[in-house]
């Protein structure tokens, strides 16, 4: 899967807080709905729109994580944190 970098500020105004957690929400739907489908980032894609407020996101992740290995739920959360320590 490609590499995405997204470019993630809590100074942005709210409209685009708002804007960036659809994208980040569209992106995790993108990798749930893939083929092969992408589970674990899916939801690391669903926790980034979670923390930016998306109720939705939320929801999805915790459907997702009920279909997840424990080992892949894991790797997800892994994922999530690289991702916030680089961005």
């Amino acid at each position: 899967m490609a590499d995405l970098t997204l470019v993630v500020s809590n100074d942005q105004p709210a409209n685009a807080r708002q804007h960036s957690s659809r994208l980040l929400l569209k992106l995790g739907l993108m990798a749930e709905q893939g083929q092969p489908r992408d589970l674990i980032n899916a939801h690391k894609w669903m926790s980034l729109a979670a923390l930016k407020g998306s109720g939705e996101a939320r929801m999805h992740r915790l459907r997702l994580a009920k279909e997840m290995a424990p080992a892949d739920l894991a790797e997800a959360h892994r994922r999530l944190r690289e991702w916030l320590d680089r961005h």
